[in-house]
């Protein structure tokens, strides 16, 4: 494969956070899954001044996310719509890894079509190329919201 001009990275990194929000939104799980290295996680994560660190609230194998997926639809769940907004502000490319900072929103529109913002955070990818595509290694999804009006048990 020819090599390729660093911009030509940094766009394909880009495309590839926003195509993973796309994903989200639309409940097509398995392409966000499949935006995953083999041995991808996803992290959930905030900060909590009051106790001086970090918590994870979810952390997940690229396995244990598809899983997750595939039993959501069994399970009581948050039927109202959520659209995410992406900004990848910093992308650094290595040879055969990179990493993007993001900050994102997250808009949730209940069933009766009242939009709110729901969450709002930082992605901190990391990633790195694997077949000849750029690929999650880590997801943390460092979230500023703590309080949420419907608690989620899935990525944002």
């Amino acid at each position: 494969m020819a090599e390729r001009h660093p911009l030509e990275e940094r766009e394909l990194v880009r495309a590839l956070v926003s195509r993973s929000a796309q994903l989200l939104d639309h409940g097509r799980w398995d392409e966000f899954v499949d935006l995953f290295a083999r041995d991808g996680t996803y992290l959930l994560q905030a900060r909590s001044d009051e106790i001086g660190k970090d918590m994870t609230w979810l952390e997940a194998s690229r396995a244990e996310l598809s899983t997750m997926f595939k039993e959501y639809p069994q399970h009581v769940r948050d039927k109202a719509h959520r659209t995410h907004l992406v900004t990848p502000e910093d992308i650094e490319i290595s040879p055969g890894a990179a990493k993007a900072l993001s900050t994102f929103a997250v808009f949730r529109t209940d069933l009766a079509g009242q939009s709110a913002l729901y969450a709002v955070g930082h992605y901190e990818d990391e990633l790195v190329v694997e077949d000849g595509a750029w690929k999650l290694r880590c997801r943390k999804a460092r979230v500023t919201t703590r309080q949420f009006t419907t608690p989620t048990p899935m990525p944002l």
